[in-house]
């Protein structure tokens, strides 16, 4: 029987319990801001060497990155920098939570605003100024330190888990006099027109879409125009902000440099060759204290390779719209947290793979989840697709794989007509799974009666010591149960 639409997909209201480790995150953070600002430098800095060591897809981006702007580094002057700016991410995080709940009289004697004049005389033209931010480690913390001392709107990007932007919009009000979503030019206009600073951060690849190619460190980059836009229909001058924290936990430096010249004038190659030029000039000064783990050259000129790898999270997109298309009158199969499985009305497989959210995604290896996630199909009888055939689904935060009525007729005999004997073999292929072990589909054999032997048991991989006794002592009468399946010696 087919799943209703409300099925087609697991979705949770923010009361749910389903958010309960971003609530745990956000009251260890709260903890953490109770600390003194040098205790949780310190923690930030433990959690940043934590990262370098076990991140290990987010440390590749970073080094790709550094790897590019740097080229003159050797390797071991790159590894040190890429050290240092995990510490710097880590710093930054444990401040998402400083700015948030630490009372300002004790971040006030550690802060120090220059050039307050250039934002004053942009100001008295009366038609507002336009804080050109980066996203620069110390973002949250010292924009929250900025708005404590200037009235300004603040502009921000919506996060899909919407326990944690509610908690991001309440901070963010609690010291900016409004923030507004990213993509209400409106209400970026209105602000201006009101004579306020709107603070903005303009440096990420956001896609081809109002971007345009100009360098950065010498190489194309996706710059949006929305800031010469802003400067266009508001008149109002452009005032770079930078920030940065100083060693050992001894305080913030914010700075406000003189409005840029020309800018809105309707040369938009030129406006974000000197936006991308403000902030490539601040990094040669002070590299480690930037977000590298951005993917700043994932949007590429048409021919060019990419420079990330296999990691395609923000390649070959999927809407939400057309996913929802394709699962309308399916029959989900099998539902996990890490896997769903849908047959759709035609007869064709879809297979759904959700990726982790919160700060569990910062320590996702995207590569190995995909060689699970192929071994998983092939043992349930499907075929495996390269790890390019994917698509993501960013509005869900899944990877999607599509699969023909034909790909899973004869692999599966007569498996699919029997959801229940499915599920039991997913329950048992999980089990192993969280006991350490690997199967890889070499390791599989689905014999004639349509049982499933481990025919091949040294293909397997055993991830933790001694799991290869008890897994051979408690296999028959799991394998029984799974799918009434005989184990090979």
């Amino acid at each position: 029987m087919a799943d209703t639409d409300s099925d087609k997909l697991q979705t949770f209201a923010p009361d749910s319990a389903h958010y309960w480790p971003t609530r745990l995150g956000l009251g260890l953070l709260r903890l953490t801001a109770r600390l003194p600002y040098r205790w949780q430098y310190g923690l930030g800095v433990a959690l940043g060497e934590l990262m370098f060591r076990c991140a290990r897809g987010r440390r590749a981006i970073a080094d790709t990155n550094l790897r590019m702007c740097f080229p003159e580094l050797s390797a071991g002057q790159r590894r040190e920098l890429l050290r240092e700016n995990m510490h710097a991410t880590g710093i930054g995080l444990v401040e998402v939570g400083t700015s948030w709940w630490t009372p300002d009289a004790r971040l006030r004697p550690i802060t120090e605003i220059r050039g307050r004049e250039h934002l004053d005389a942009a100001l008295a033209g009366g038609k507002g100024a336009i804080l050109l931010s980066y996203h620069f480690t110390s973002l949250e913390l010292c924009g929250h330190l900025l708005a404590r001392a200037v009235d300004l709107v603040a502009m921000y990007r919506p996060h899909p888990n919407p326990v944690f932007d509610a908690q991001m919009l309440a901070g963010r009000e609690r010291s900016a006099k409004r923030a507004i979503p990213r993509d209400d030019v409106r209400g970026a206009v209105k602000a201006l027109k009101g004579n306020l600073p709107l603070w903005y951060a303009a440096d990420q690849d956001y896609g081809r879409k109002h971007s345009i190619f100009v360098p950065f460190f010498g190489i194309p980059a996706a710059t949006i125009t929305a800031t010469s836009r802003f400067a266009r229909l508001s008149g109002a001058p452009v005032v770079p902000f930078t920030h940065r924290r100083l060693s050992g936990g001894r305080g913030f430096v914010l700075e406000l440099h003189a409005p840029l010249t020309g800018m809105g004038r309707g040369d938009d190659v030129a406006d974000a060759r000197a936006v991308n030029a403000v902030l490539e000039d601040w990094l040669r000064r002070y590299p480690a204290d930037y977000l590298w783990l951005h993917r700043r050259f994932k949007t590429r000129p048409e021919g060019e390779a990419g420079v990330y790898g296999e990691d395609r999270k923000h390649r070959d997109r999927l809407s939400a719209k057309r996913l929802d298309k394709w699962l309308a009158g399916a029959e989900r199969l099998l539902a996990r947290e890490d896997f769903q499985l849908y047959r759709q009305a035609d007869g064709g497989w879809l297979a759904l793979h959700p990726r982790p959210r919160g700060w569990r995604a910062l320590f996702a290896r995207p590569a190995a989840a995909h060689e699970r996630a192929q071994a998983r199909l092939e043992a349930l009888g499907l075929p495996v697709l390269p790890a390019d055939d994917f698509r993501f689904c960013p509005s869900r935060n899944c990877d999607v794989r599509l699969l023909p009525a034909e790909a899973g007729a004869a692999p599966l005999q007569g498996v699919a007509e029997s959801p229940e004997a499915l599920r039991r073999l997913d329950e048992f292929l999980h089990l192993l799974d969280r006991s350490g072990v690997f199967l890889p589909p070499e390791a599989w054999l689905l014999d004639g009666m349509g049982a499933y032997r481990i025919a091949h048991p040294a293909a397997c991989r055993f991830e933790q010591t001694g799991v290869l006794a008890r897994l051979l002592a408690a296999l028959p009468d799991a394998l029984r149960l799974a799918l009434n399946a005989r184990v090979s010696p």
